[in-house]
């Protein structure tokens, strides 16, 4: 029963899984608990072990969430002649440009 168990912690999903559940989780507009896109990911995405799946969800959400702030300074500040601020969007369009590289 053991070996069992340790079988199924021990199994890694393949990468291209997690990211295509990765997306269609961003794009689950309806869905903003993470109990209702755990149940997305298991309806879904069963090959996505139910020991990462709560993982994937913040790991998503987090990032979401950051790239949505930048993209908040960069567009709020793209006008500004500031210099403080001209840097706040210079560094926001950089991390905006890193993160649409998967970087």
């Amino acid at each position: 029963m053991l070996t069992e168990a340790l079988k199924v912690i021990d199994y890694e999903p393949p990468a291209s899984l997690v990211a295509d559940a990765t997306v269609c989780m961003l794009r689950r507009l309806h869905t903003y608990t993470q109990p209702q896109l755990v149940d997305y990911l298991r309806k879904y995405f069963p090959g996505i072990p139910e020991y990462l799946q709560d993982t994937m969800v913040m790991g998503a959400t987090s990032a979401a969430h950051y790239v949505a702030n930048k993209f908040i300074i960069y567009d709020m500040g793209i006008d500004s002649t500031d210099q403080l601020i001209w840097d706040d969007v210079m560094e926001a369009g950089n991390a905006l440009a890193r993160c649409s590289s998967g970087l």
